[in-house]
Protein backbone atom coordinates (compact mmCIF):
# COMPACT_ATOMS: atom_id res chain seq x y z
CA UNK A 1 0.00 0.00 0.00
CA UNK A 2 1.17 3.73 -0.50
CA UNK A 3 -0.18 6.87 0.55
CA UNK A 4 1.00 10.62 -0.39
CA UNK A 5 1.11 13.43 1.35
CA UNK A 6 1.93 17.23 0.75
CA UNK A 7 3.35 19.50 3.62
CA UNK A 8 1.54 22.77 3.90
CA UNK A 9 3.20 26.00 3.92
CA UNK A 10 4.73 25.49 7.34
CA UNK A 11 5.83 22.18 6.89
CA UNK A 12 3.35 20.28 8.32
CA UNK A 13 1.86 16.87 7.08
CA UNK A 14 -0.10 13.87 8.24
CA UNK A 15 -1.40 10.41 7.16
CA UNK A 16 -4.43 9.59 8.75
CA UNK A 17 -5.78 5.89 9.36
CA UNK A 18 -3.18 3.89 9.14
CA UNK A 19 -3.11 0.68 10.40
CA UNK A 20 -0.57 -1.11 12.79
CA UNK A 21 2.63 -1.99 10.83
CA UNK A 22 5.90 -0.87 10.09
CA UNK A 23 6.35 1.93 7.64
CA UNK A 24 8.92 4.03 4.70
CA UNK A 25 8.17 7.92 5.19
CA UNK A 26 10.16 9.25 1.80
CA UNK A 27 10.12 12.74 1.30
CA UNK A 28 11.36 14.57 -1.46
CA UNK A 29 12.40 18.28 -3.18
CA UNK A 30 14.13 19.08 -6.12
CA UNK A 31 16.89 21.12 -4.89
CA UNK A 32 17.48 18.19 -2.20
CA UNK A 33 18.43 15.51 -0.86
CA UNK A 34 16.03 12.60 -0.97
CA UNK A 35 15.01 11.50 2.78
CA UNK A 36 13.68 8.12 3.72
CA UNK A 37 13.08 6.59 7.21
CA UNK A 38 11.68 3.41 8.69
CA UNK A 39 9.44 3.53 11.37
CA UNK A 40 6.53 1.26 13.04
CA UNK A 41 3.43 1.87 14.18
CA UNK A 42 1.52 0.45 17.32
CA UNK A 43 -1.76 0.06 18.28
CA UNK A 44 -3.52 3.59 19.02
CA UNK A 45 -0.23 5.21 18.44
CA UNK A 46 0.61 8.88 17.14
CA UNK A 47 3.92 9.72 16.21
CA UNK A 48 5.61 13.15 15.51
CA UNK A 49 8.68 13.01 12.65
CA UNK A 50 10.87 15.69 11.88
CA UNK A 51 12.18 15.37 8.30
CA UNK A 52 15.35 17.90 7.69
CA UNK A 53 15.75 18.65 3.94
CA UNK A 54 19.26 18.64 2.88
CA UNK A 55 20.45 20.56 0.04
CA UNK A 56 22.19 19.14 -3.01
CA UNK A 57 25.34 19.79 -3.72
CA UNK A 58 25.31 21.77 -7.24
CA UNK A 59 27.62 19.88 -9.57
CA UNK A 60 29.29 22.11 -11.94
CA UNK A 61 31.32 21.28 -14.65
CA UNK A 62 34.38 22.71 -12.72
CA UNK A 63 33.50 20.29 -10.30
CA UNK A 64 33.63 17.21 -12.09
CA UNK A 65 37.17 17.22 -13.84
CA UNK A 66 38.94 18.15 -10.43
Amino acid sequence: MSTQASSDADGFFAFLDLDVGAYVIKARKKGYKRYKQTTRLEEVEEKDIEIVMKKTRKRTRENILQ
